[in-house]
Parts: structure tokens; sequence; C-alpha cells
């Protein structure tokens, strides 16, 4: 890497970028090749520090930013194969667009980098990683923001890396990821055989003992048991009101009895279609599978009248119920996905066909 055989503004280089920028995203579940991430940034940094200008540093940024988004935000494409108003090839167009957009932030951290410290390499290391923290946060906030596929994501298989999100958040631990890419680009510049010995070393000794503090199996006893039921439900089939009793039935089957052991019984959103709130019988039905020390979590709708009482405010919410049939808390969610749960800007955005993405006006 200390001497790239291409130059930084050629299209071999800006291929290679691109290339590195979707590899870097096999570092997220179910890989967790988070070696070939840190990897993948490495290449960013060296080919953005070598940029002759800062455009060539801007399109840098641009183009790994848009290969690691159509890889970590390829799910979008197989959504579209369950939405029934919209061509399912629409998926794969709103996963370019949407990771070119993201990737403008990647493109941003590279050029304030290269703006800011081209002349001095571990100055410039240190400042990406904060300029690629800071553009993590920019593109989880501004226009209502998307949040996914943060780069500290990837030390979820080290759960003693991992578990420094308690001190630093998850932008630390992007910006940890970074700095070390960084670092090692560095390395390889001072002394390359010494850092790549040392980096395979430090990676199987992190490997290793990311497999042995992997959370311990549960103690046969708990004083509370935790029961998570998620059935292989299809997701054309999820939502289908003639398949609702069902997919009840399928539910409650795994949930089982209850014991002595006090019991969360954990289902996902939209386990059930009902408003729970308004519905009692529904309650009712739900409360038999619990025990008197019981509680149900699960996600649904909700609907809380206005203040004229002459309509409602629908939520997508939360509910904690227990054996009696109350509703003890509720959490309404207060971000919802652009596009997915919500149509920004429904006026304009209808008359070119994307009401279909969201139909409904509540």
């Amino acid at each position: 890497m200390t001497h790239l055989p291409i130059s930084p503004g050629s299209a071999a280089c800006v291929l290679l970028v691109f290339l590195a920028g979707a590899a870097s995203a096999l570092g997220f579940a179910p890989l967790e090749w988070w070696p070939v991430t840190l990897l993948g940034l490495a290449l960013l940094v060296e080919c953005t520090w070598r940029a002759l200008r800062l455009r060539q540093a801007f399109l840098l940024g641009l183009c790994f930013g848009t290969g690691h988004f159509l890889v970590g935000l390829n799910w979008i494409a197989t959504a579209f194969t369950y939405q029934a108003n919209m061509p399912a090839w629409y998926g794969w167009g709103a996963v370019a667009l949407l990771s070119l957009y993201l990737a403008l932030y990647v493109a941003a951290c590279c050029g304030v980098s290269w703006l800011l410290a081209r002349r001095r390499r571990l100055a410039f290391v240190f400042i990406f990683a904060a300029a690629w923290m800071l553009n993590e946060w920019l593109r989880a906030t501004l226009l209502t923001g998307f949040a996914w596929d943060p780069i500290g994501v990837v030390w979820i298989g080290l759960p003693w890396i991992a578990r420094a999100a308690s001190w630093i958040g998850a932008y630390g631990l992007s910006g940890v990821a970074v700095l070390l890419a960084g670092l090692f680009v560095c390395g390889l510049h001072w002394r390359w055989p010494s850092t790549l010995g040392l980096s395979a070393v430090l990676a199987a000794i992190a490997i290793l003992t990311g497999h042995l503090t992997r959370a311990p199996q549960p103690p046969d006893n708990p004083a509370l048991r935790v029961q998570v039921v998620q059935p292989n439900i299809d997701q054309d089939k999820k939502y289908d009101p003639e398949l609702a009793e069902q997919h009840e039935r399928t539910y409650v089957g795994l949930s089982g009895a209850p014991g002595a052991t006090p019991r969360l019984l954990l289902w996902p959103e939209g386990a059930t279609l009902h408003y729970l709130e308004l519905e009692p019988d529904a309650r009712e039905a739900l409360a038999e599978l619990l025990g008197p020390q019981d509680l149900l979590l699960t996600g649904g709708p909700s609907a809380t009248p206005t203040a004229d009482r002459r309509d409602y405010v629908y939520h997508n919410s939360v509910f904690a119920m227990d054996a009696s049939g109350v509703l003890r808390w509720r959490f309404d969610k207060a971000h919802l996905v652009p596009f997915g749960e919500y149509l920004p800007e429904r006026a304009i955005l209808t008359h070119l066909g994307l009401s279909r993405l969201v139909p409904g006006d509540a």
C-alpha cells in the first residue's frame, strides 16, 4: 500500500476504492469480517491522503461510500419484492439513489480531512477519524436522518471492544475502527514488515478473545426467564388478515405455558394486528398466555383519540401487558423511516407516484 502503482485520480484507483467500500460492508452481520472492513478503510485513508486536489478526495469518498451502502443496504431491494404497490425493480433504484446520497457524507469527510491535514500524515489520520464520526452523526440527523450501518457495528463480533459503546457510543466505536485503519497505514509507511506482523498477531488475538468473551449461556434456574418468540412467517403473509388467526396460534404455540419462574415474553413488531388499547377482547386473549408475574412485550399499532374525539393519531408502538390484560407501559416510535413508514413532502411526491410506497393518510 505504501507504493500504490496507480494515481489517486485515475479510473483504476476510483474503481479500487469503490470495491474497497463494497468489501467494507462485509464486516456487518452475518459475515462479521471486520478485518476486511479495516483494510477497506485503510485503502480509503491512503488514497485520500495521496489525492492531489480536493475534488479527487471528494470523488474517492463518494465512490467508497456508494460501494459500502450498495452492499450494506441491499435488503431494501428485497423489501420491494413484498411491496405490492410498486414494481420490484424499483428496489434497486432506491438502493442506488439512497447509497449515492449517503455517500455524500463520506465524501465530505474525505474532503474536509484533506483540506485540514493533507501535509501531515499522522495528523490526517486523527482528523479523518474525527471527521468520520461527525459524518455518521450528520447522516443520522439531517433531513430526518438515516442511521443505518455505522462502521462501529463491525465490533459486535468482539464483545470486549463493543462494550466500550457504554462510554464512547456507537460513533466512538466507528472512530476507533477508522483510527486503527489509519494507524495501520502509517505503520506500513514507516516499518511495513513489523506492522504487518504485529497486525496479524493482534488480529488473531482479537478473534480468539472475541470467541472466548461471547455471552455465556444463562443459568438453568434464572430469577427471570426471558423468552423471545420469532416465528418464520413470510413477509408477504405477515399482514394478511385472512391468516391472522393462524399466525396467532403460531405465536401461542411457541410461547408455551407459564411456569413458576417470572417470565418476560417478547413478541416482535406486528405480531398482533389488533389495536390493543381499543380492543379489550384482544388483550384478554393475550393475557391467558401469562402467569401472575409475567409480562408480554410486543409491538403493534396504536390509535390515540384527538382532543375533539373526532379522529385518531396513529403510532407505531411497543406495549407491555401483564396477566390481568392491563397495558402497563406504551412507547411510541418517534423517528419513523422516510419512504418506509411515512412519505416526506407527500403533497409534492404524490405527483411523482411515490405515494404508493406508503399508502394511506393516517
